[in-house]
């Protein structure tokens, strides 16, 4: 019977830069499991549960300024920066930070 071993190695999240309306962001992927447990733990009825998560993951990755940027702008009635701008955002950078080529290690 074989075997399977598994290592976590720490690894460094490549850093992004993204810009909106003339201003750019700097983020750095956090941990991807917090953004899909709680759609692999409730499935499709997590919907709303992931779509927290994932700007919460976002949130995790900007700077403390940069995230009272985008809520300020966010409340700001006038501006039309909204959560469907906010939406694509992550979901442009979640894709971008789990496209990472797995190493494969011989043994």
């Amino acid at each position: 019977m074989s075997e399977l071993v598994f290592v976590s190695e720490a690894k460094q999240a490549a850093q992004t830069e993204f810009q909106l309306d003339g201003r750019t962001y700097q983020f750095r992927p956090p941990k991807k499991a917090a953004v899909m447990l709680p759609v692999l733990e409730k499935g499709v009825d997590g919907q709303l549960e992931a779509a927290v998560a994932l700007v919460d993951w976002l949130g995790r990755g900007l700077s403390e300024d940069d995230n009272k940027e985008l809520r300020r702008r966010l409340l700001d009635p006038d501006d039309p920066f909204d959560l469907e701008m906010l939406t694509r955002i992550c979901a442009e950078l979640f894709q971008e930070a789990v496209e990472v080529p797995l190493a494969s290690s011989e043994g």
